[in-house]
């Protein structure tokens, strides 16, 4: 009897160490990491539903747009009508852009594109209009003026967009290296002859050389700029003698000898003397 007392008492004490030291185990588990690995575990399964709901197919619908002008003038080769549909809500912002469509034009007006979008990208609270241009070489030469609202309830289908012509700013003829014809000596037009040559002056940046041709002989010199000043030396020229137009020439090249500022306004060069009065002009055209 006392050695089976003694293994009862031996096993009880084994299976209490047992169930002690499972409980400990359990007692050690940080409640912290519980929480996390169930908190994570939430947040996986709310961003599977978040991503499911908001995935949704695009459902592209058309607008079928035509761009025209009014005036006559006919479009050079390569320009590019181009609409956009916008997204016009921000008042103080750049609009944004949901759609755009070009094609080159071919002939006259209309111009006839078709526009898709994304219906799901159209909200109600939001304000939206469609925009035509038309360019060449990114220069705009025709753009729409008017807000036209496709959604709105009287809008039927082809949307008609009339743009207007852009005016273009003057570029004003550079000083040097352009091709300078004669156009007056004072206040006198110079005459062209049938025939005859024409006069004329270039201000070359190679080695700030100025020639040019006085209608009977070349010449040639050199200048040096300061903001509008000009100095020419006296200029060198050929010693040919001709039947017509040596006192023309002799004018010509007495105004040069007088220069001393210059002006341009557009494609007009005007050389002045130390009163500022115009003793030459000139208009430009293409290098020779």
């Amino acid at each position: 009897m006392n050695k089976v007392n003694t293994i009862i008492v031996a096993s009880s004490v084994l299976l209490s160490a047992s169930f002690l030291q499972g409980c400990n185990e359990k007692a050690d588990t940080n409640p912290a990491d519980i929480a996390a690995v169930s908190v994570g575990t939430s947040e996986a399964q709310q961003g599977t539903t978040k991503e499911s709901t908001s995935t949704k197919a695009t459902q592209m619908k058309p607008l079928a747009i035509q761009v025209l002008y009014l005036d006559r003038s006919m479009l050079e080769p390569g320009a590019v009508v181009e609409v956009s549909l916008l997204d016009v809500s921000k008042a103080d912002s750049k609009s944004d852009i949901l759609a755009q469509q070009s094609m080159k034009a071919q002939g006259g007006p209309p111009y006839a594109l078709v526009l898709d979008y994304d219906l799901n990208e159209i909200k109600d609270n939001h304000r939206y209009s469609l925009r035509a241009t038309i360019k060449l070489n990114e220069n705009l030469l025709y753009t729409s003026t008017e807000h036209l609202d496709p959604f709105a309830n009287e809008a039927k289908q082809p949307f008609e967009i009339i743009v207007k012509q852009v005016e273009q700013t003057a570029v004003a003829a550079e000083f040097t290296n352009t091709y300078w014809k004669l156009m007056k000596i004072g206040k006198q037009d110079v005459p062209s002859f049938e025939g005859a040559r024409e006069m004329f002056v270039q201000f070359m940046t190679q080695e700030n050389q100025v020639r040019g041709f006085s209608g009977c002989n070349n010449f040639m010199g050199n200048y040096e700029v300061k903001g509008s000043q000009v100095t020419l030396t006296p200029l060198a020229g050929t010693r040919k003698m001709c039947v017509n137009g040596m006192e023309q020439e002799q004018a010509y090249l007495n105004a040069m000898a007088n220069v001393v500022s210059f002006t341009i306004e557009g494609e007009t060069l005007t050389l002045n003397n130390s009163d500022g009065e115009a003793v030459v002009s000139f208009e430009s055209r293409y290098m020779n």
